[in-house]
Formats: structure tokens, C-alpha cells, sequence
């Protein structure tokens, strides 16, 4: 499976938690005044192959999606939409499949002058 499906993908499933806004990777974006948005990016891993010379190949990676919400509207909006991802990416397989994700973590909040990050990690392993 190469990149381009890969982040088809998982971008699809993002897509389909609807109701809060994304700030897609190469497309401008204006932040909401209120609200909270996501911000996905895909980290490409290694790769795994298993069962020595001639094994199937895994390619591994994180799809980290950050929750953002404008400084001094406080967390609970943030935690709310970090909790729709995680339920969301559980251990779900996309791709017909052939894309595992894993068991998402949330990170640390972040926080900035203008805004507040939560980021939200998801491994991938294609199988």
C-alpha cells in the first residue's frame, strides 16, 4: 500500500466524525473563532518484515491528529473531541483490511498564547 492510499485511508475515517472542522494538510485554513478543529499529519514509520527472508512486509507509522481550541475557552470541548478520536480509531482496520490501527493515545496539552493543542496519536501497521 503506498502513501497516497494510506492517508486516503485515514483521512476518510477522520472525515467521518463530521461536525468539527479540519484543517487539512496543503488546503489554506483560517482557524474558527470558538470551537475546537483538527489538524491530522501522518508519520511514517519503519518497516517490519515478518517471517525473515521472503515475509510479508509491514509498514508502521502514526497518524497523529491534534485538537486544537482557542487560549481561555478551557479543556473540556478539547478532551471531549481527543475522546471522539480514540473511540473512533480503536483498533479499527481500514483499507479492505490491510490498515490496522492501534490503540490511540492522547498526548500532553499544549499550550500557547492564542491556543491549546491535544495530540492525539494513532498507530498504523499495513498488513
Amino acid at each position: 500500500m503506498n502513501h497516497a492510499a494510506i492517508r486516503t485511508a485515514l483521512d476518510t475515517k477522520l472525515a467521518a466524525l463530521g461536525a468539527i472542522t479540519v484543517a487539512w494538510p496543503g488546503v489554506p485554513f483560517t482557524p474558527p473563532a470558538s470551537g475546537v478543529w483538527y489538524k491530522p499529519a501522518i508519520l511514517p514509520g519503519g518497516v517490519d518484515v515478518a517471517g525473515g527472508v521472503g515475509g510479508s512486509v509491514h509498514q508502521n507509522g502514526d497518524f497523529q491528529v491534534s485538537v486544537f481550541a482557542p487560549a481561555g475557552t478551557g479543556t473540556t470541548a478539547l478532551h471531549a473531541a481527543a475522546d471522539a478520536l480514540v473511540a473512533h480509531f480503536d483498533r479499527v482496520l481500514l483499507a479492505s483490511g490491510f490498515l490496522h490501527c492501534g490503540v490511540p493515545e492522547i498526548g500532553p496539552l499544549l499550550q500557547e498564547a492564542d491556543w491549546l493543542q491535544l495530540p492525539v496519536t494513532v498507530p498504523y501497521t499495513v498488513l
